[in-house]
């Protein structure tokens, strides 16, 4: 069992963690789409694989490496509060 400091560092870090993959997902498609289809499917995966690894390897250092149900829907939370956000400041902008 965890301790509330422990739980508390892990849903802020999976929260941010979501918000900035979602950020940098966007940019790096943006050069990733420019390609063929194998270098295309071929960076995609690199680009997961990596975002994946650097996830466990922090999580290793705040709890051991292990997963909770509710890690991934605070990174599904950062990813979809990510795009709210950026709408938001894009929409504003226009005006």
């Amino acid at each position: 069992m965890m301790n509330l400091e422990t739980q508390i560092y892990l849903i802020l870090y999976s929260y941010i963690y979501g918000f900035l993959f979602s950020y940098i997902l966007s940019y790096t498609y943006q050069y990733i789409y420019k390609q063929t289809v194998i270098p295309k499917i071929i960076l995609s995966f690199l680009f997961v694989l990596n975002a994946v690894f650097i996830y466990f390897i922090c999580l290793r250092k705040i709890n051991y490496g292990i997963l909770h149900v509710y890690s991934f829907l605070l990174i599904l939370l950062g990813f979809i509060s990510e795009h709210f956000i950026i709408n938001y400041l894009d929409k504003r902008k226009r005006k």
